[in-house]
């Protein structure tokens, strides 16, 4: 038997049973590590875990019982399978209460997806929510009220598919504001056991596969024709390629195709970047005669908010600029590239609101709210830690630079959130570094920007070539001139203006438009 089998069928409360251990009602037991007089040791009955708060003692079933033992890990994994067969007559746990008989009813999750999209059209924040992300209603999403199903509640949600093209697990995307539920909108979930590919298992007959971070991701790329020769496929996040993409990946890659080619589409920020050299790197074996590919995302920028603000041409086209894995050079023959994508000295937090940075493990997310301190010899914040199923959240304000404060704030979150205090004092000091980066660039950013013209954004860009495209581009670009300020003959005063700003073309012309387009200034 294996260890995720021993795990899977040996509750912590056999284990605690077999040494005749009981759970008080607050889910506590008197830590038979140390000598003490009042139940420290939590039991995380859920993920079969332990967490002493007077001698730190920690783990889960197999680990508790090596440490009641003092034992090797081989041995307490020969004692818990002895276990599990103690367990088979055994019709009783160790608070005493009668174990539940028979198995767990299975979900079925084809049925219910189809109640949940036949209900996507009678909702209206999440039609709402769909427009904003640019998505139709023609893909495969529904939306959970939650009173049928009451996992993913108030979210549109999109199934994952097994390699028969069964829904066998969903993902949600919450399209409600906290009311009561101390959720968040936009926050992401999964249904519990996780398994399956969003769209679908790649066809054997593909030649090239698109892999996005997210699943939102792949859908706007779905609503791309011109995309159509192309498969795709998203991961679960810039981490989120599982055994189950990879399994997948394997099994395409082996199918004899020529000419085979993965392109990574992963976010323009640093945990994209390093997300997709990191899985390039580990499918080239994969790939002895393909190509891996990286589309360069532009900073700050991802698939679908790509796709929102500039439209599919902006996708098209960046798919078309894509680079071999792990090149450098830019391509010379482009028709016309866009500002060049710097890696970011940032670290994997999300600043998409200025005053509400996210940072999110696999113990908890955490919400600093406000403005960072900047002075630095201090890091006081407004911090919520949220719990990632049930969104429960435990508020404080305290100065990450105080050892002894962080870790007091550490322990009354998990005692409160039901977490392993070891695990959110460490992410709390990932976070303090993670905010120390950000902090700095922040600070040397405002310093280049004040010393340093501006380059055009991607916005800026687009719009631009679009007016640089027109058919009747002299006419009105001798109309913007002459809204500039040059008068005269209208060749003559082109020319004199394209002479005086062939130095700096593009910021001019940018000026020139935003001024057209403004309240009727001249600039």
């Amino acid at each position: 038997m294996q260890i995720p089998d021993i795990k899977k069928n040996l509750p912590i409360t056999t284990v605690l049973a077999h040494y005749g251990i009981k759970i008080d009602k607050n889910s506590h037991i008197k830590c038979p590590f140390h000598k003490d007089e009042k139940p420290s040791c939590k039991i995380y009955l859920d993920t079969n875990t332990y967490n002493c708060f007077g001698c730190g003692k920690t783990g889960d079933q197999i680990q508790f019982i090596q440490d009641k033992e003092n034992c090797s890990k081989h041995q307490a994994l020969k004692k818990a399978t002895e276990l599990i067969g103690t367990k088979e007559t055994n019709n009783t746990d160790a608070m005493g209460i009668a174990a539940k008989r028979g198995s767990v009813k299975e979900v079925d999750f084809a049925k219910l997806f189809s109640k949940q999209k036949e209900s996507l059209p009678r909702s209206p924040k999440a039609l709402e929510y769909l427009k904003s992300r640019g998505l139709s209603q023609d893909l495969e999403i529904g939306y959970n009220s939650g009173i049928a199903w009451k996992k993913l509640k108030q979210c549109v949600v999109f199934p994952l598919k097994d390699k028969s093209g069964n829904i066998v697990s969903m993902y949600g995307r919450r399209v409600e504001e906290s009311a009561g539920h101390k959720l968040e909108y936009g926050t992401h979930f999964y249904s519990e056991n996780r398994k399956g590919l969003y769209p679908a298992y790649p066809p054997q007959e593909t030649e090239t596969l698109i892999i996005t971070e997210a699943i939102v991701d792949a859908a706007s790329l779905l609503q791309i024709e011109e995309l159509n020769q192309f498969t795709i496929l998203s991961a679960y996040g810039s981490n989120g390629l599982t055994t189950e993409h990879k399994a997948a990946i394997k099994e395409w890659a082996s199918s004899g195709v020529e000419k085979q080619e993965i392109i990574f589409f992963f976010d323009g920020d640093t945990a994209g970047r390093d997300g997709a050299s990191k899985y390039a790197e580990e499918l080239k074996e994969l790939l002895p005669n393909g190509l891996l590919s990286v589309v360069e995302v532009p900073d700050g920028e991802d698939v679908n908010s790509l796709f929102v603000n500039y439209g599919k041409e902006a996708i098209l086209q960046l798919v078309s600029e894509r680079q071999p894995s792990g090149s450098e050079t830019p391509k010379l023959n482009s028709p016309a590239t866009f500002e060049p994508c710097h890696p970011e000295t940032l670290s994997p937090l999300n600043t998409e609101q200025a005053n509400k940075i996210i940072y999110e493990t696999q113990t908890a997310r955490y919400i600093v709210k406000g403005s960072l301190p900047k002075t630095f010899d201090k890091m006081v914040i407004s911090l919520d830690v949220q719990d990632l199923e049930t969104a429960t959240k435990y508020r404080c304000r305290l100065d990450l630079y105080e050892e002894k404060q962080t870790r007091k704030e550490a322990r009354q979150a998990s005692e409160k959130l039901e977490l392993r205090s070891d695990l959110v004092e460490n992410d709390l000091s990932q976070l303090t570094d993670l905010l120390e980066e950000y902090r700095d660039n922040q600070l040397q950013q405002t310093t280049e920007e004040a010393n340093n013209d501006k380059a055009l954004s991607f916005a800026e860009q687009a719009k631009c070539k679009e007016f640089l495209s027109s058919s009747d581009l002299v006419t009105k670009l001798n109309e913007l001139v002459g809204k500039a300020g040059i008068v005269g003959e209208e060749n003559n005063r082109l020319f004199l203006f394209v002479i005086a700003t062939s130095h700096k073309m593009p910021d001019t012309l940018h000026a020139l438009i935003q001024g057209s387009s403004g309240s009727g200034k001249t600039h």
